[in-house]
């Protein structure tokens, strides 16, 4: 079934014994909040003994059957701020498989994983306050680090104890940093996030300055 709590799903992820891990690939037939509530309420019930949480296929491709490349794109990066162990895109023309514009995404992952301790942050909904329901999406450490999702432009409230945090943003099309800036928190205790513009973006946030040629905390990139 692709809503994740259909009871069929229950199989796996209530057993432990017989499964090292479960696969939400069905999930990936869902868009926006919805896509991401579902894995979320998965991955909270899996919090306390965790196991891999999977994703064969991600649909979303060329076709349209199953959603459309950006529908695909969205999932992608839903799932890894989400806590999924695994991404893959499908296979065309269900997927976009590994051609254009998969590789730069995978690169802006990576990108994004050298730059924060990635395997020490969750996901963090509680954190964040949008208008629109598809506006953002946030893994953190919190008071610490952050990475955001935007999927079309769009702007966000954080809350978090820092009163400054050292942004930078990607875009994941390109696979390009944009320059560093460092961002005040509000009166309130706040930071008000606002994307460069429309299409999708990442933002890493980072209590730390800036600390070698690339402008990422603790990166080990080589030069853009």
């Amino acid at each position: 079934p692709w809503d994740l709590a259909d009871p069929m799903h229950d199989h796996t992820f209530s057993n432990p014994e017989l499964y090292a891990f479960v696969d939400v690939s069905q999930n990936n037939h869902k868009s926006g909040r919805e896509h991401w509530d579902n894995l979320h309420a998965r991955w909270r019930s899996l919090e306390d003994a965790p196991r891999p949480i999977n994703n064969t296929k991600i649909y979303g491709g060329p076709d349209g059957q199953f959603g459309s490349v950006d529908d695909g794109l969205e999932r992608f990066w839903r799932n890894l701020l989400g806590g999924a162990a695994s991404a893959r895109f499908h296979r065309p023309e269900l997927g976009i498989g590994l051609g254009d514009p998969a590789p730069a995404h995978l690169r802006s992952v990576r990108m994004v994983e050298a730059a924060v301790d990635w395997f020490s942050m969750k996901p963090a909904p509680p954190l964040l306050s949008t208008d629109e329901t598809n506006e953002a999406y946030l893994r953190a450490r919190p008071g610490r680090e952050y990475v955001l999702f935007f999927p079309n432009g769009g702007q966000a409230v954080l809350s978090s104890p820092a009163g400054q945090l050292h942004a930078r943003w990607l875009s994941p099309d390109t696979a390009r940093w944009r320059d560093a800036e460092l961002l005040e928190a509000t009166a309130d205790g706040g930071f008000r996030l606002q994307a460069p513009g429309a299409g999708r973006w990442i933002l890493v946030l980072s209590r730390s300055a800036w600390t070698d040629a690339t402008g990422l905390p603790g990166s080990k990139l080589g030069p853009e």
